[in-house]
């Protein structure tokens, strides 16, 4: 054994890809319902760690890791954050802050309790928290690896203690699984026109006039023949179109157009066809479904974009991303002239334009390195786990400025994520092995009650106030929750037991702050408690 761990000193880039092997494989082991996910690959890393004291891996790669991690998870946020939180925004944020400032001041009272130094303190706080990018950033101040020894005895009731608590808050206010309404489906609908304020327009000015109701025409039969419903398309009384949209959108459809018809044109696909076309042609990227329309060589209507594993209903103003998936209604021969147009690569869901990336993670780690001084406290900084984020966020909305398009196809995305993630835990857990086994053997369990109370004081709060005074949704409420926690498995969790997919909406709303919340935090706390 001796011999093996020699041989593991040596090589440190070797244990590195073994400690992520390793680990990937124990975070999918299932113990009651429960996974590790890629924490395991910090607890590989821990264990190798302490029986290789000698090894010690280069920071700045897991500093990498995390840029890569946090700038990718902006990036895909950053549009539903943004339309989440002007919906709601206020009241994720105050219940957002009042939470935190609760684990907050729980953490102050257990680390003048314990007499935890702020290194410690700091690093219970962020595994109680589940907040790995505000872990990366107190590892930076601090010039050692002691606050991700208490980072991860905290870590493991972190997550269990709040999927715990979402099982308790089912039972008490009586939700059943499954229960919650399903997720937004997409339908295809025929109706007759009889409304004569539409009669005589083309789909373009119908637009123009009525704006977006979250439909898209696709065919229209005038005297029995069959055209694709393209933005210069002209409608009249008495035809027969297929629009497509959600079951609300559809009974907008349904009082414009006029009554639902018992025809299926849609079936009919002898001259008109559908394809799903891959965009990966970069003179399109980035252009709006509005302009793609007007410069398409052939007539045809776009009603469907996927991107990742999500369908959705495109505006005119929805902009495409190199890797999106759009289903295009056009006449069989000019199919092929689209497809030639929008590229249709199966490359386009993995490429990304890494000048973008490039520019895109220095103006991160730019930000990062303001100093912000506050009266009275001193200096703070974003650091490489917020300015990253607050940088993704803007350009994740922008979508586009001049040449770069900043976007990040879906699968690419969560590659590059998945990625980084795995270097920073497995770095982290390699360097602070051999004093996490110290401090686990010393105060063990008495880090681990201390974290649980943490994380208690941080979940329970948010699901009462959440659910009796802010009356969110019991199913967003959740996601609301996962996203104060910073928790990806959380909110898988509660989509899956509420049969939803409000959660994520949730999440996706409440994420970004709370990160950034708990990067201020820890900075607070290495200031207040003493070292």
């Amino acid at each position: 054994m001796e011999s093996l761990w020699r041989f593991l000193t040596e090589f440190p880039l070797l244990t590195l890809f073994l400690v992520i092997g390793l680990g990937y494989l124990l975070g999918q082991v299932s113990l009651f319902g429960f996974r590790l996910s890629v924490a395991g690959v910090l607890f590989a890393g821990l264990l190798i760690g302490a029986l290789c004291p000698q090894l010690e891996i280069p920071g700045i790669m897991g500093t990498f890791g995390l840029v890569l991690f946090v700038y990718s998870m902006g990036l895909q946020s950053g549009p539903t954050f943004f339309s989440s939180f002007r919906a709601r925004g206020a009241g994720y944020a105050a219940l957002a802050l009042a939470v935190l400032l609760c684990g907050f001041g729980m953490l102050l009272l257990w680390a003048r309790f314990l007499h935890l130094s702020r290194e410690l303190a700091a690093g219970l706080f962020t595994g109680a928290a589940t907040n790995t990018p505000a872990l990366g950033v107190i590892l930076q101040i601090a010039h050692n690896n002691l606050p991700a020894e208490t980072y991860s005895i905290a870590y493991p009731f972190g997550v269990t203690g709040v999927l715990l608590c979402f099982h308790i808050a089912r039972v008490v206010t009586h939700q059943k699984a499954g229960s919650i309404a399903p997720s937004v489906t997409i339908f295809e609908r025929n109706f007759r026109i009889s409304n004569p304020d539409v009669a005589g327009k083309t789909v373009g000015e119908l637009h123009d006039e009525y704006g977006e109701m979250g439909f898209r025409v696709s065919r229209i039969q005038h005297e029995g023949k069959m055209i694709v419903a393209s933005l210069n398309a002209r409608l009249n009384l008495n035809d027969l179109i297929v629009a497509i949209g959600s079951d609300e959108s559809l009974k907008q459809a349904e009082a414009l157009f006029g009554a639902v018809a018992p025809t299926r044109l849609e079936m009919d696909r002898r001259e008109i066809d559908y394809r799903r076309i891959i965009v990966s042609n970069k003179r399109v990227e980035g252009n709006s479904i509005g302009q793609l329309l007007h410069e398409m060589p052939v007539a045809c209507s776009i009603t469907r974009l996927r991107r990742g594993d999500e369908d959705i209903v495109p505006t005119l103003d929805t902009c495409v991303n190199y890797g999106d998936r759009l289903r295009v209604v056009a006449r069989r021969e000019a199919l092929r002239v689209v497809s030639r147009y929008l590229g249709d690569s199966i490359r386009g869901t993995a490429e990304m334009n890494f000048a973008s990336v490039g520019f895109g993670l220095v103006l991160g780690a730019l930000v990062g390195m303001i100093p912000i001084p506050i009266p009275g406290f001193g200096v703070l900084r974003l650091g490489f786990g917020g300015g990253p984020l607050v940088v993704a966020l803007t350009l994740g909305r922008l979508g586009r400025t001049g040449p770069f398009t900043w976007a990040i196809p879906a699968s690419a995305n969560f590659t590059l994520r998945q990625l980084g993630l795995l270097l920073f835990m497995a770095v982290v857990g390699l360097n602070s092995g051999l004093g996490f086994a110290r401090t686990f053997v010393k105060d063990g369990p008495t880090l681990l009650l201390a974290g649980a109370c943490v994380t208690l004081s941080v979940t329970i709060p948010a699901l009462v106030l959440g659910y009796k005074f802010l009356r969110i949704p019991f199913p967003e409420l959740l996601g609301v929750v996962s996203g104060i926690h910073t928790e990806s498995a959380a909110v898988g969790f509660a989509s899956r037991m509420t049969a939803s997919e409000q959660p994520e909406g949730g999440y996706a709303g409440v994420y970004p702050l709370a990160l950034i919340l708990k990067v201020i935090l820890v900075q607070i706390i290495f200031r207040f408690v003493p070292s």
